[in-house]
């Protein structure tokens, strides 16, 4: 005796939110913005907007014994800074910035939210021309690769720009 076994199909908008935020969490937070962002669903746009999802971006991989860009493609970094970040920028804490786009991402949008920042790659006359701007409520400031000829100095200077 065979067994009727009617197709039944479940579309993406049948799942429920917990589904979407179990898979979500096991992706990259930059991954999941740069992929679902401005899709024509508002509630996979409500949960990607999600603190979850944009407190901490992280704009930099490891790879051979250096820090890269993710950001590796000019449309990339356009996209984010005209259309994501603006949208997400009073949910961001916490951004990991690679040199090259550092600031064109600070400048992208005001990060009221902002409480540490981690700078890769950055050379002393790039970080000083980021904090133009003082950054009052800026609690931590973590940076990696920097000359060591101009740490000391730069970490000197960087304590009076906080105060």
């Amino acid at each position: 005796m065979k067994a009727n076994m009617a197709c039944s199909c479940v579309e993406l908008n049948d799942l429920p939110d917990e589904i979407f935020l179990i898979i979500f969490k096991k992706l990259d937070n930059f991954d999941i913005l740069n992929s679902f962002h401005g899709v024509k669903n508002i509630r996979l746009n409500k949960i990607i907007r999600d603190s979850i999802f944009t407190s901490d971006l992280n704009f930099v991989k490891w790879s051979s014994n250096k820090f890269l860009n993710k950001l590796s493609s000019n449309v990339m970094l356009n996209r984010f800074c005209l259309q994501i970040l603006p949208d997400i920028s009073i949910k961001i804490k916490w951004p990991y910035l690679e040199s090259s786009s550092a600031e064109n991402i600070l400048r992208a949008a005001d990060y009221p939210s902002l409480y540490g920042l981690g700078l890769y790659n950055i050379k002393e006359k790039t970080a000083r021309r980021l904090f133009n701007v003082k950054y009052n409520y800026l609690i931590t400031l973590d940076i990696e690769t920097v000359h060591d000829d101009y740490i000391e100095e730069f970490l000197f200077n960087t304590k009076n720009i906080f105060s």
